[in-house]
């Protein structure tokens, strides 16, 4: 299809994301002013909730008065034809209303994009093991990881939005169960994290015994230097734990 021609000059670039045949949809603010609806065209935003409050666009409703593109969603086709429609013919080179568009028109780098719909699903997690067996087979990590299906739309974001991914789990070569350590450095994990993430929690019940046992000996060594040496001669017996009982 041929690039239709737009008085917006940056919109007809040959090689432009946004020409007057795409017009994308989303939410955006500019500066602190609230989210609103709009569309790219070339290397702008234009502002379609303030073209409807100000009667450039007449779609038989308040369509686009909320930041969420939900409402024209639900019109159907015909809706979603006609917004276009409007559009094309007030951004089309020689339209009669481009002085009253033109205000309407923001930089794309002067705003801040966000989610241009509310997310109304939801994520079944198969916490239930009889629940999860009627699907089907369940894979042998279903043991060590929460498995979701329709996952995605209850994690929807911004793109470029930093996201926080879930460290994953694989079987390495000769184990039965999956191990942590592949995926780590899958994910790129430092060695102070596998050591604080992994390692660490596989240790710690270890880790408290240990404690404990050399306590118990600390103690029961102080008890043979108390009655043998008494710490000497020249404290050249002593112990940390026959010092803090002492000295107190």
């Amino acid at each position: 299809m041929a690039l239709l021609k737009s008085w917006v000059v940056s919109a007809n670039r040959p090689d432009g994301d946004f020409p007057l045949n795409n017009l994308p949809c989303g939410v955006f603010s500019h500066g602190t002013g609230d989210p609103r609806c709009g569309m790219a065209i070339g290397d702008f935003v234009l502002d379609v909730a303030g073209l409807e409050a100000e009667g450039l666009l007449s779609l038989g409703g308040p369509y686009l008065e909320a930041p969420y593109w939900n409402d024209v969603m639900e019109g159907g086709p015909a809706l979603w034809a006609d917004l276009r429609a409007q559009v094309t013919a007030l951004l089309r080179d020689g339209a009669s209303k481009r002085f009253l568009v033109e205000d309407h028109l923001i930089p794309l780098t002067a705003v801040t994009l966000h989610l241009p719909f509310v997310v109304a699903e939801f994520t079944d997690f198969f916490a239930g093991r009889h629940h999860a067996d009627r699907v089907g087979p369940l894979p042998p990590n279903w043991l060590h990881m929460p498995l979701a299906y329709n996952g995605r739309a209850s994690s929807v974001v911004v793109s470029g939005t930093p996201v926080r991914r879930p460290w994953g789990q694989i079987k390495g070569k000769g184990f039965d169960t999956p191990t942590l350590y592949e995926a780590a450095a899958i994910e790129g994990a430092s060695k102070w994290q596998v050591f604080r993430y992994i390692t660490w929690p596989g240790l710690k019940n270890t880790a408290v015994l240990v404690f404990i046992v050399i306590t118990m000996q600390a103690f029961g060594l102080f008890a043979r230097i108390n009655v043998m040496t008494k710490g000497g001669p020249m404290d050249s017996t002593q112990t940390i734990v026959f010092q803090a009982i002492e000295r107190g």
